[in-house]
């Protein structure tokens, strides 16, 4: 799980993250604005030259959006849709099940798939922030049973330590 790589898309940036490095990469309105691709050739030269320097290219990897970029909510099971593509079970306060919901434009999504394969770069999933923290606490209640899955327990997750977040995600994917 470790050779993955983990992007972080923002709305006017895409961070990489790697167990060895990060790198952050900030682009101006007329190339990535509110997530949406304006000069996708520049912005895949610019990240495909990073990772061949640093001999990152023909990894798998995955992209994570974040809140920001997706429709989040959580939603009962009786208003659940049946046709989303990505649920995560939750359960929260007192033994009420909910589900999260993660939902991207279409066009977004089409706009990152050909990104990353003229980079070069197989994408093994595409997912939400929000979907990696609920895995990682997930993970974290199997390890420590004292932690209880509720929406307090995942704030906390949420505001932990940033340096973490390459940690937290390499846990979170395993649990997909």
């Amino acid at each position: 799980m470790e050779n993955k790589l983990f992007f972080l898309v923002k709305a006017d940036q895409i961070s990489l993250l790697d167990h060895q490095l990060s790198k952050m990469f900030v682009f101006n309105e007329h190339e990535l604005d509110a997530g949406r691709l304006y000069n996708p050739t520049k912005i895949g030269y610019i990240i495909a030259s990073y990772l061949q320097k640093n001999n990152l290219l023909n990894r798998a990897g995955v992209v994570v959006f974040d809140g920001s970029l997706a429709l989040e909510q959580m939603v009962s099971p009786d208003d659940r849709p049946t046709d989303i593509a990505r649920q995560v079970h939750v359960k929260i306060a007192v033994n009420q099940d909910w589900y999260y919901q993660a939902t991207l434009r279409a066009g977004l999504l089409l706009q990152y798939q050909l990104l990353f394969a003229q980079i070069g770069i197989y994408i093994e999933i595409f997912t939400s922030e929000m979907v990696l923290h609920i895995q990682y606490l997930r993970y974290l209640a199997k390890k420590d049973l004292s932690c209880v899955d509720n929406l307090a327990r995942l704030q906390d997750v949420v505001n932990s330590v940033e340096s973490d977040l390459y940690t937290k995600f390499v846990q979170a994917v395993g649990k997909i």
